[in-house]
């Protein structure tokens, strides 16, 4: 088997392994619908379809203020935003409280609210130096309890794994906004309306219990349940631009790739597998061989360079027998002559092949008869026969 062969069975063994190899789970809050991870939110997506059976929910890709401005406000919406830290510019942010004052509604949940939108809304965030610990797998789970404004048996438990918390509280007297739901204390606000013009920002301050780790457990569901309870039924604009994982990932077709573990060894060991390939090939590669012209196959060509060859190293009378016999030979070939004498009829055939004249071809016969029965041969007569045979074969 060749190097070559043997290299591409190595990395197709490898690619199997690649594949074959287990996923390790990516616990990175990614927030987004199109993610599986524990803190994605595609099954979260699927639940709140599954809520809202008879509304429609349209995935806003653009920022706000490209999904909005040309929406028409016949119907009121319900515009979704959640992840870790949300900020917004001038123009989102006009945008989001522009839709919100015309009449619809905005559910946001999110760690950190963008300060300037809480300004304007008459409310503010408090942080919480609570209990804390990592966010990765294997920590401890406990039991918290998150309470809903409703009477004595709304106390509502979820396991979740701590985190330091903002907590939403009053920052105007001016100010309309309703506390929906509490934490360990009645005074930490987790969930809250806050109406604007003619619509409403309900605000959310634990967007982890948004995703799937949670919408997978029995507790995690029923929360999302619960919270959801709170929001009006109206046409669903799901965002899916305002993820800081979506800054974070080129908008590439390599980063689709690299971002699954199987994927991204396979991408590896290809780019390893080109390099040896290369590296190999060209340290065996056999050096460039040079083209060589064949030799051309003519007879005039070969009868001359025998003639030259004859006249170097051979006598007159050898060389004078060769020329005949080259001449014997095309008259042969060439006006089918056969046992040739060089006499009167044979002259009259070469008279009516060629332009020679009658005298002509007579002397160069004489000269040939004179050459074959000699036993030497002279330098002129040699010259004259070699010039009459030409003549003949039409060289001159």
């Amino acid at each position: 088997m060749s190097n070559t062969k043997r290299i591409i069975l190595y990395i197709i063994a490898l690619l199997v392994i690649a594949y074959l190899m287990p996923v390790e789970k990516n616990w990175t809050p990614s927030y987004s619908e199109k993610h599986n991870w524990p803190y994605g939110a595609d099954v979260t997506r699927d639940i709140w379809s599954d809520l809202f059976p008879n509304v429609d929910i349209v995935e806003a890709e653009l920022p706000i203020w490209n999904t909005t401005r040309d929406l028409n406000y016949d119907e009121p919406m319900l515009y979704i935003l959640f992840d870790g830290y949300l900020r917004f510019d001038s123009l989102n942010r006009s945008s989001l409280l522009d839709f919100v004052n015309a009449g619809n509604s905005a559910f946001v949940s999110t760690f950190e609210l963008d300060d300037k939108l809480m300004t304007t809304l008459g409310i503010d965030s408090e942080y919480y130096y609570g209990d804390v610990t990592n966010l990765l797998e294997g920590d401890e789970i406990k039991k918290c309890a998150t309470t809903f404004f409703e009477g004595d048996n709304s106390e509502h438990s979820i396991k979740v794994k701590s985190y330091d918390e903002y907590y939403i509280t009053v920052d105007s007297l001016e100010s309309d906004m309703i506390a929906i739901a509490h934490g360990s204390e009645e005074d930490h606000v987790t969930f809250a309306r806050v109406r604007h013009g003619d619509g409403y920002f309900y605000l959310h301050n634990h967007p982890l219990l948004l995703t799937n780790y949670y919408a997978l457990q029995d507790d995690g569901k029923a929360y999302i349940e619960k919270l959801t309870s709170y929001l009006p039924s109206q046409k669903i604009i799901w965002d899916t631009s305002h993820k800081a994982i979506n800054a974070m990932q080129k908008k590439s077709p390599l980063h689709v790739v690299l971002n699954a573990a199987a994927l991204r060894w396979a991408y590896w060991l290809v780019v390893l597998g080109v390099v040896l390939l290369f590296l190999f090939r060209t340290k065996r590669r056999q050096r460039i061989i040079p083209i060589v012209e064949p030799p051309k196959n003519d007879s005039t060509d070969f009868a001359q360079t025998m003639g030259s060859l004859y006249f170097n190293t051979a006598t007159n009378k050898t060389l004078a027998d060769k020329k005949i016999s080259v001449l014997k030979e095309y008259l042969s070939r060439e006006y089918y002559m056969r046992d040739i004498q060089f006499g009167g009829e044979e002259e009259d055939i070469i008279f009516t092949k060629t332009d020679l004249n009658k005298e002509e071809i007579a002397r160069i016969f004489k000269v040939i008869n004179q050459v074959q029965s000699s036993d030497a041969v002279s330098n002129g007569q040699l010259k004259v026969l070699n010039k009459g045979i030409n003549r003949i074969m039409g060289k001159n």
